[in-house]
């Protein structure tokens, strides 16, 4: 029947794929019979071929961008990085302003109370700042801190 018309061809792919093609004494079944269980393998192998090549490459834009937007982004204060801002800083409007700010004597902290503390405090000011310019300029502001 089927399964056995189906195991042949299975049989026969398996060993065409060696070096040297061995001639097989199959039993000669129907045409219309061995071709379509043989079709619908291929079918459905390209099949799932195709949806595991989807699904891979679904993986791969997702992680390169994941990947892209972490080069771009301290990790400590989640704020974008110095990358970020060069890349911005060549696009910048000539009506935009740009303000620093420099914490003096910040590894006095780091030294006195450990990095923990200051990697904390980095994040209470990150927040500190993107919470009153989302309070006063509205969220696009807020996106702007470097």
């Amino acid at each position: 029947g089927q399964p056995e018309i189906l195991h042949h061809s299975l049989t026969y792919l398996a060993m065409r794929e060696g070096d040297e093609v061995q001639s097989l004494n199959l039993p000669k079944p129907q045409v219309s019979a061995s071709i379509s269980p043989l079709f619908s393998l291929i079918r459905n192998a390209i099949g799932d071929l195709n949806h595991m090549n989807a699904h891979m490459g679904y993986q791969l834009d997702r992680q390169t961008r994941k990947l892209q937007e972490s080069y771009r982004r301290d990790s400590r204060t989640g704020l974008q990085n110095r990358v970020a801002l060069q890349e911005r800083l060549r696009h910048i409007d000539c009506d935009e302003h740009l303000l620093t700010l420099k914490l003096l004597n910040f590894s006095h902290i780091n030294e006195k109370y450990g990095y923990r503390v200051g990697d904390q405090l980095l994040k209470d000011l990150s927040m500190h700042f993107t919470n009153r310019l989302r309070k006063r300029l509205g969220m696009p502001a807020a996106l702007q801190l470097y």
